[in-house]
């Protein structure tokens, strides 16, 4: 496939995740990052899967200038550091691809805090209307409402917090333990978490699209008095208002 995938537009080409980590499971897939001269135009182009001697194989396009872009941002780099650092090089036609996954190793988190101290408000701040919006489906009993919000709770205010504390995601399948681990395996936040994501079960006499959505309720509550140290001024009276609306 290294062969297939070269070209007069290829830089190099990586194997990535689970394989080039060392730790495939059964079912794992075969990821190969192609780096290109030039950005993909298509999603096609950017994304593609195929079968392969049996095996699942993803391939995924994109350049050293869109890889270096994400280094620059924390929302990304938490996912990007570990990537690059991991990825085994299989094709390298200009010493580019050594040279980012030097980078990448080199990488100083301290570096992009600030700007993940305003991710993690900012976040903050837009997931008051998902508040919002769970708090009417509680309102009015329904569990699609309810549900879907919390889905966004779950998942945005778990990555809030991991960019705010600088956490570099080993795995996509390691992300929510990972989140866990950094509020505490034993915190209050964790325990919203769980109960809010479905790791746990709540009361047996109650829906459960309604123990979720309280939870996840509570579970932004833990993430504001997480990160009130970083919270902007601009941002507070939004963030300050879901609180009360929680809270009545």
């Amino acid at each position: 496939m290294v062969e297939e995938l070269s070209g007069d537009d290829t830089v190099g080409v990586c194997l990535a995740d689970s394989y080039a980590r060392g730790d495939a499971a059964t079912h794992s897939d075969v990821d190969l990052l192609r780096f290109a001269r030039s950005a993909p135009k298509t999603s096609a182009e950017e994304y593609s899967l195929q079968i392969r001697d049996g095996h699942l194989v993803s391939v995924t396009q994109t350049t050293i200038e869109q890889k270096v872009d994400e280094l620059a941002r924390p929302e990304l780099a938490i996912y990007a550091v570990p990537g690059l650092r991991q990825m085994r090089v299989l094709l390298d036609a200009t010493g580019a691809i050594a040279d980012l996954k030097t980078e990448a190793v080199r990488f100083d988190w301290a570096s992009l805090q600030r700007d993940a101290d305003e991710y993690a408000s900012f976040s903050l701040m837009g997931y008051a209307e998902v508040v919002h919006k769970v708090l009417s489906g509680l309102s009015r009993g329904d569990e699609s409402t309810v549900q879907y919000g919390n889905l966004g709770l779950n998942l945005g205010l778990a990555r809030a917090l991991v960019v705010r504390r600088g956490v570099l995601i080993e795995s996509e399948n390691t992300f929510f333990r990972q989140a866990q681990e950094t509020a505490g395996c034993e915190s209050e936040w964790t325990k919203w978490f769980r109960l809010s994501s479905g790791f746990e079960a709540g009361p047996t006499d109650e829906p459960s699209f309604r123990t979720q959505g309280l939870a996840g309720l509570r579970l932004y509550v833990e993430t504001a008095r997480l990160l009130r140290p970083v919270i902007r001024p601009e941002h507070r009276e939004v963030i300050e208002n879901a609180l009360a609306e929680i809270g009545r």
